[in-house]
């Protein structure tokens, strides 16, 4: 089966894999598709790796990819919510900690701070979710930093000296005498004259003594020929010269961006281009049909998420959003996720595009449909729950009539929507635990949130 998807990702991108080398597919196989940053969980049932996965078309995806690129149809990888695999070895003696409890506050505490979609590192945006955020690179209460102390509580170290080795160890034997002779002493000692003399008379043969060979000369260098002296110009060949207009410049490469198949290809590897980029820019503002529109927006915004391009591909997303087609529920979705991410600043948008994927719900069938009803119901919950507290403490701060009618109005808001994901999730089947605490904590009273 792997064998078989691999085969047609290659069929699929034939018109570039004869360019390329393995390098260009790293993004096709990720190593951690898993929400939760694991490189094999499960989802439903089922266990998502680093394999390739298919959409309900049958066409081969990354298994990190939220979204099919064909048909926007929802894949394993898509819920952000999804938290670590459930344990289900031998715990002993002890046990999983457990909330319960029927006690408002109780619920409302276990509420306090969470939130189901993890944040993204978005570089130095600062978090929109403080009134006055602190500019990039400042750290709160930071001490400047002193030149550090020599530490005087000890002296200079005496000079090592290495213990005596015993003689034996070396395998010596200590009572060996010493050597006696006439010249005394206990070690060796040089012969005199008379004996190197005596030595030498003994010899008869004669020392040969070998002539040194007299050094080669070393060769002349050749003569040095100078080089002639450049040939001057003529003031009227460096008039013509000068006369001469520069060459012209390389004529630009030309870019086509007509064949949307294959630049769908490059678009999901990230690998369209600058001059790709402008000019399907330009077309889709000359083409006149929507379909067009829908087909040239999508393939942009395909690159930008495969370059990693978080600004271009919000950009592109809201532009496909409002000005070409809002009526794909998974696209709304998609950019409703990315705008909660992004801090309560965006809390607006976040609620705004969740009430257009749920006017087109309609789309999507069985579990996926109620998976991604319930992600939306929450989405918008936790987002008037965002409103709701910056708007307190606003009123916290300054105490007048408007900001007490933001607060109030942020907190109705809170309370319906987090009662309507309750509701959807009781009649779904889903868990009813985050529900019922959010409902909690923006009612103040569990009279309001029936299970």
């Amino acid at each position: 089966m792997k064998t078989k998807y691999l085969a047609a990702l290659i069929a699929a991108g034939s018109g570039i894999a004869l360019a390329g080398d393995w390098s260009d597919y790293q993004r096709a196989f990720p190593l951690f598709p898993c929400s939760d940053g694991w490189t094999s969980c499960e989802v439903d049932g089922d266990t998502l790796d680093s394999d390739l996965v298919s959409d309900g078309a049958g066409n081969p995806m990354p298994s990190n990819m939220r979204f099919s690129f064909w048909n926007f149809d929802v894949l394993p990888a898509a819920s952000p919510f999804v938290g670590l695999s459930e344990y289900d070895g031998d715990l002993g003696t002890r046990a999983l900690r457990g909330s319960g409890g029927d006690d408002a506050d109780a619920v409302a505490a276990d509420f306090e701070g969470s939130d189901g979609i993890p944040d993204l590192p978005m570089g130095d945006l600062p978090n929109l979710a403080d009134e006055a955020p602190e500019p990039a690179g400042t750290v709160a209460n930071e001490e400047p930093y002193g030149e550090p102390e020599e530490d005087d509580a000890y002296g200079d170290p005496e000079p090592y000296e290495a213990p005596p080795v015993p003689a034996a160890d070396y395998g010596i034997e200590e009572d060996v005498p010493p050597p006696s002779g006439d010249r005394g002493g206990g070690g060796y000692a040089p012969p005199s004259m008379d004996e190197i003399r005596a030595a030498q008379a003994k010899t008869n043969d004669p020392v040969d003594v070998v002539a040194e060979a007299p050094p080669e000369p070393e060769p002349e260098p050749d003569p040095v020929v100078p080089e002639p002296p450049p040939a001057e110009k003529s003031s009227a060949d460096a008039q013509a010269s000068a006369d001469l207009p520069p060459p012209p410049p390389p004529p630009p490469e030309v870019v086509t961006c007509d064949d949307l198949r294959e630049l769908e290809t490059k678009a999901i590897l990230g690998n369209l281009g600058v001059g790709a980029r402008k000019c399907l820019d330009s077309r889709l503002g000359a083409v006149s049909k929507l379909t067009d529109k829908d087909k040239i927006s999508r393939v942009l915004i395909s690159d930008a998420k495969a370059r990693g391009d978080q600004g271009d591909w919000e950009r592109l997303m809201k532009r496909h959003l409002e000005k070409i087609d809002r009526s794909d529920p998974n696209m709304c979705l998609v950019f409703a996720i990315h705008l909660h991410k992004r801090g309560v600043g965006k809390a607006t948008g976040v609620i705004r595009w969740a009430d257009y994927a749920l006017e087109n719900k309609s789309k999507w069938a069985g579990a996926t449909h109620t998976r991604n009803v319930y992600y939306l119901h929450q989405l918008k919950s936790q987002a008037a729950s965002r409103l709701w507290q910056r708007a307190e403490k606003r009123f916290v701060k300054d105490r007048n009539e408007k900001t007490e009618a933001k607060a109030n109005n942020y907190r109705s808001m809170a309370k319906q929507a987090s009662r309507a994901w309750l509701d959807y999730a009781k009649a779904s089947g889903k868990d009813t635990a985050k529900p019922l605490a959010a409902c909690v904590s923006a009612s103040g009273t569990t009279e309001f949130c029936p299970l």
